[in-house]
């Protein structure tokens, strides 16, 4: 694995590094908190694990696992460190460390949780010769509840982050897509609220939406979502069961703020996909993002083209 390994205590990281070195590891190594954040965010996609002090001067172990979370970085992290206490323990572990290591400890606790981290993680290089040999097709429906939006959000972020990461795609772009494509066919295609209320009154398009949620006529129509993931490309496709809307009136809007309150989501999607695609009657958009960039093609705009 690429470990980075961070302490103020040379020494020990000398050691640490020999021990990781001999059974086959690749370390690099950091004296303190803001070194270690430095290093890890040149070649962030680079790591597999962090292993850390906890108290150290400038930026400590904590300090650390709040940044990563608040930048929302997945890389595991083990602390290692001499702190007893149970306070001390549970904060790094709320913070989202993999583990706890007391110092002192044996090569064999090291190497035992490191063995735990490798059970459940495959590093970057291991998952893209995965991939290339993958095809997955994901399909599903919801009904047109907003609240639903949350678990679909986090059923893709399980199932597709660790792939995009790999591949240096932000995933957070991918996921703001993905909320404004299902939110786009839940309120303006299955609930029929339009865009132009927001001009209006807040308060009433929230209202409008709340009524309808509770209307079986508005909200027992589906929402479709297929996610399709091949070496090449991820493509996700919503499909709401509306009318449909005139997509091309809004992409050739040239007004910032009538685009801001009626298009911002088509912007953000057309800004952060590599190609979106409607259907002629507007509901259904089929968005692609390639694992490769220099493998997409010009910005479509409808399914033929124009």
């Amino acid at each position: 694995m690429q470990i980075l390994l961070i302490d103020d205590d040379q020494t020990f990281v000398n050691t640490m590094t020999d021990f990781l070195v001999m059974e086959g590891h690749q370390v690099e190594s950091a004296y303190d908190g803001t070194q270690g954040w430095k290093q890890f965010v040149n070649r962030s996609h680079h790591w597999d694990v962090i292993i850390t002090d906890l108290v150290m001067p400038r930026f400590s172990g904590i300090e650390l696992l709040a940044k990563l979370r608040i930048e929302n970085f997945s890389i595991p992290v083990i602390i290692c460190s001499g702190q007893t206490s149970g306070e001390y323990v549970l904060h790094a572990l709320q913070e989202g460390a993999f583990d706890y290591i007391k110092k002192p400890f044996s090569q064999k606790e090291l190497f035992s949780a490191l063995r735990r981290l490798e059970l459940t993680i495959i590093p970057h290089a291991d998952l893209r010769a995965t991939l290339s040999e993958c095809h997955e097709t994901t399909k599903f429906s919801i009904t047109s509840r907003c609240r639903h939006l949350g678990s679909v959000i986090k059923r893709f972020q399980f199932a597709f982050q660790p792939i995009l990461q790999a591949h240096r795609i932000n995933t957070d772009h991918i996921k703001l897509c993905l909320e404004e494509a299902i939110v786009n066919a839940i309120v303006h295609g299955n609930l029929e609220v339009p865009s132009s209320l927001k001009e209006e009154s807040w308060d009433r398009f929230d209202r409008i939406i709340e009524e309808r949620e509770n209307n079986p006529t508005f909200v027992n129509r589906l929402v479709h979502v297929t996610y399709e993931l091949d070496r090449e490309k991820l493509c996700i496709t919503v499909e709401d069961e509306g009318r449909g809307f005139d997509y091309r009136s809004v992409i050739e809007e040239e007004d910032p703020l009538q685009l801001m309150l009626s298009g911002r989501g088509i912007m953000l999607i057309r800004s952060f996909m590599d190609e979106v695609i409607w259907n002629e009657s507007g509901n259904c958009i089929h968005m692609t993002k390639y694992l490769h960039p220099e493998e997409s093609l010009p910005l479509e705009t409808s399914a033929n083209g124009e």
